[in-house]
């Protein structure tokens, strides 16, 4: 069975899920939602840290790489520069924030789509 949901009305955002699951499988469901719920949760948490990020959804707070390099400062203080990243410069900020990441601490880079 495909299972097919929106979630409507956490922080405004309208969130798809598309899961294969069995009839027994139902939390899997519930868990998806809650861990999605609880890690956008964290990150706001460290953004609030930081001048100029803020996080509200998944999509347009990421998207100038500010987000992802205030995490990693979070972290590691003074591996990244925090202060002097350009919101303009969404390339430059994703990429030092990603080759960071993957090169200096050997996380790997992902992509959740929603």
């Amino acid at each position: 069975m495909l299972l097919h949901q929106e979630l409507e009305g956490f922080q405004g955002q309208n969130l798809i899920f598309q899961v294969r699951i069995t009839n027994n499988d139902h939390w899997i469901y519930s868990y998806l939602i809650l861990t999605i719920i609880v890690l956008l949760d964290w990150c706001k948490e460290i953004a609030n840290q930081y001048k100029g990020v803020s996080i509200t959804n998944w999509t347009d707070s990421f998207w100038d790489g500010l987000a992802y390099c205030a995490i990693i400062d979070h972290y590691h203080p003074g591996v990244i520069d925090f202060n002097s990243l350009d919101p303009k410069n969404k390339q430059y900020n994703l990429d030092l924030a990603f080759n960071t990441a993957e090169v200096g601490y050997n996380i790997l880079s992902f992509s959740i789509v929603l």
